[in-house]
């Protein structure tokens, strides 16, 4: 019970941050409040780490003698990385809304609570029906928040797409159940074989909000920076982590091979349109494309505890790219380490998401995985050196909580590096973390102390013209789903039509004649399928 803690704190305290606010207005107290709690939830899962827990189950909360022990939550070498990232996150958000306190109001911090609490449940679902529980609340509760924030018709179509893509999910996992379930198997996620393992894959996939693009908040919004950059965390990490518990795909080779090409290739894209994207936030879920599909690629592999790696590195260096909002020379020692992060040198952070993408034999997906990452890091390095909002302006308590906010996303991922699970540090495959190390240096080089931009920079523009028309374009419409919306409207106009023509028929004179007609039909469709 004692792992549960963390979570309902926070729950509970984002809950009691709303009726502060009520109470008394400013928002001195309640971004107090939240700070406190956030601080201490993410110190309570920081400890949890030495003080194991057994898994906790809710016994006897349903009379239906098959539904004993399906609601269960565990803390384990899984779900504690992604807890503590997700408890780091939320507090990161409070700690750094400190420098847009002018233009925040404290339902962000009440929300940034409560979500987080959620998310680390969700990440601690033992059983599919917790999942499934956990999903159901954290969908409802962000599209409540989006259908009050947003006006546009446009944008509350994308909305409910997204959320008839996220019920689409969990009516894959309750399927993976009954599936389990049926072969008289135990409902506990660890434990799924194909064909069931397949349909939890896919339920996961559709957790990472790559298709449709999720929803994003108008870029006046107070939500847009602050509780954006949280559920792009959380949303990723829930379904990440029930891939890394998944024991194994049993794909045949060939099928395993068409699969990681198409991640490959997504990825590829996602980390591309990233790296050449105008503005950081409108652009995460480009990011999440490219880092998760390392995440997904490790798993793939056959290494899912190493996708724990690039999973962290989602959440954690998506939130360092997310709330760095106010930028001066004084803290860029704040991107210089979280670069450092990502780049994957031996004993850094993610060392040893190489071990899930080059251990295996050379091939032409380990020419993929070097792009994908040298591109993530490129467009790190573009996204993070770019001016931003003036810090010099902040108020001196601000300018000391700010950088503490986005410094506690690196650390964490220290902390992750060295403690996260057993082999956690390590120096990886020392010469691929070189690589694009290498590759950057002599490309900074070659274009600052060469002629190469004045020479080919009309050529460069023009493919780069040619690349967005013909490639991101599509690609990015495919993305949208509005075709998806088009071809719902189309087919539920065709039932609309048809339930139209069949309610004239058995309205009109020879309406009797038509119900003895269909009736004749069912019961010869009956007894015919009874007979075979």
């Amino acid at each position: 019970m004692i792992a549960l803690i963390p979570a309902l704190f926070m729950i509970v305290s984002g809950l009691g941050v709303i009726l502060v606010s009520n109470v008394r207005k400013g928002f001195g107290l309640p971004w107090l409040i939240s700070s406190i709690s956030a601080s201490l939830a993410w110190l309570g899962m920081l400890l949890l780490h030495w003080f194991p827990s057994s898994p906790v189950y809710i016994i006897g909360w349903n009379q239906v003698e098959s539904f004993t022990n399906l609601i269960g939550f565990q803390l384990d070498l899984i779900s504690w990385p992604y807890g503590f990232a997700l408890a780091t996150l939320s507090m990161a958000v409070i700690f750094t809304s400190s420098a847009r306190i002018e233009s925040t109001v404290p339902s962000v911090w009440s929300l940034s609570l409560v979500f987080g609490g959620l998310g680390i449940l969700a990440v601690m679902a033992a059983t599919p029906l917790s999942l499934i529980l956990i999903w159901s609340l954290i969908d409802l509760g962000e599209f409540l928040v989006f259908q009050r924030t947003i006006k546009q018709p446009d944008r509350m179509k994308q909305v409910v797409l997204s959320y008839g893509i996220q019920l689409a999910s969990i009516f894959l996992v309750s399927i993976a159940m009954i599936i389990s379930r049926s072969g008289g198997k135990v409902l506990d996620i660890s434990q799924f074989s194909y064909p069931a393992s397949i349909i939890l894959f896919l339920g996961a996939l559709l957790r990472l909000g790559v298709f449709p693009r999720r929803a994003s908040y108008p870029a006046n919004s107070r939500f847009r920076r602050d509780l954006g950059t949280l559920l792009r965390g959380v949303q990723p990490a829930t379904g990440l982590v029930l891939m890394a518990r998944i024991p194994d795909l049993n794909l045949p080779e060939s099928g395993l091979t068409i699969f990681r090409l198409f991640i490959a290739v997504a990825a590829l894209y996602g980390s591309v349109r990233w790296m050449t994207a105008l503005d950081e936030t409108e652009s995460r879920p480009f990011w999440v494309i490219g880092t998760a599909g390392l995440a997904i690629l490790s798993v793939l592999n056959g290494y899912q505890i190493t996708s724990m790696v690039w999973g962290s590195i989602l959440i954690l260096v998506g939130g360092v790219l997310g709330l760095y909002s106010s930028r001066d020379a004084k803290i860029q020692y704040i991107p210089v380490l979280t670069i450092l992060g990502f780049l994957g040198l031996p004993y850094t952070p993610a060392a040893g998401g190489w071990v899930g993408l080059v251990n295996t034999p050379f091939s032409i997906f380990t020419i993929f995985y070097f792009l994908i990452h040298l591109v993530l890091v490129l467009g790190l390095i573009r996204h993070l050196f770019r001016p931003g909002e003036p810090y010099i302006h902040l108020e001196r308590w601000i300018r000391v909580i700010y950088p503490a906010g986005l410094l506690i996303l690196v650390v964490a991922q220290w902390i992750l590096a060295t403690w996260g699970w057993p082999g956690s540090y390590t120096a990886g495959v020392w010469w691929a973390s070189f690589i694009p190390l290498i590759l950057i240096v002599a490309g900074y080089f070659l274009w600052t102390y060469t002629t190469l931009w004045e020479k080919n920079k009309e050529k460069i523009l023009r493919w780069n013209f040619l690349l967005r028309k013909y490639f991101f374009g599509p690609v990015t419409a495919i993305l949208n789903g509005k075709w998806l919306l088009y071809l719902l409207g189309v087919l539920f106009d065709l039932i609309g039509q048809i339930a139209r023509t069949l309610t004239r028929l058995l309205e009109g004179e020879g309406g009797f004649l038509w119900v003895l007609l269909l009736l004749t039909v069912l019961v010869t469709f009956v007894t015919t399928l009874g007979a075979q």
